[in-house]
């Protein structure tokens, strides 16, 4: 399916996250004409509609990666929660969480984070329901996973998500194609669920889940390929 659209242009192309979400807009947007050139030159989009005649094309966009196009489903992006979907090569503020947190576990594209006052909160890629938020919609800030409270640890597998909460109840969501969240079926779940009791230690793989248990003993769910 081809729609017209009134203009396309490129919103930023950078390795890292730009300098202020405000100059992502249109408005800031600047097509600049340098190197080999006698004048360098600096188009504002509104110059170059007004000044340019348009010209039609049929073409096939495609973004590269990063989630930094608005469309959806979303491509993984934003699990380093600071607003941006671009990559960072040097530590960067998360939004929303300057304080507090105590903890935090990488998924493939998500990140739990784990407060002092027991509270989960979640960011990235949600496809498959490992924010655990009771959707699909991803998010480029820290939002807070529901029905937890007193959780003293998480953790994080390629797409699914655990935690562990003080009476000794884990806790699991997110993708389940291979019976990692030890739910007994293949089904992804979108919110957080029991899965077991007595567990003070819980680890992810990819694919899979080991669980340590109060008394010592250590079960595994999940992919067991090689």
């Amino acid at each position: 399916l081809l729609t017209p659209n009134d203009a396309f242009f490129v919103r930023y192309h950078l390795a890292l996250s730009p300098p202020a979400m405000d100059a992502l807009g249109p408005e800031k947007f600047r097509l600049q004409i340098k190197g080999k050139v006698n004048s360098p030159l600096v188009f504002s989009l509104a110059e170059l509609k007004a000044q340019f005649e348009a010209t039609e094309v049929v073409a096939v966009n495609q973004c590269s990666g990063n989630s930094r196009g608005f469309f959806q489903p979303r491509v993984p992006g934003g699990q380093l929660g600071n607003g941006a979907t671009g990559d960072r090569k040097l530590p960067t503020s998360v939004a929303g969480l300057v304080s507090g947190v105590v903890s935090a576990a990488s998924g493939f594209s998500h990140t739990p984070f784990l407060k002092a006052d027991g509270t989960v909160w979640a960011c990235g890629y949600d496809g498959d329901g490992e924010l655990g938020t009771g959707d699909t919609t991803s998010q480029l800030k820290p939002v807070k996973v529901p029905y937890l409270a007193n959780v003293i640890a998480v953790a994080a597998g390629g797409w699914h998500s655990f935690a562990i909460t003080a009476d000794g109840l884990l806790w699991g969501w997110g993708y389940n194609g291979f019976g990692q969240l030890g739910l007994g079926d293949e089904y992804n779940r979108l919110s957080p669920e029991v899965v077991d009791s007595g567990i003070v230690g819980v680890a992810c793989g990819k694919l899979h889940t080991l669980e340590l248990a109060v008394d010592g003993s250590v079960w595994a769910t999940g992919d067991n390929s090689l």
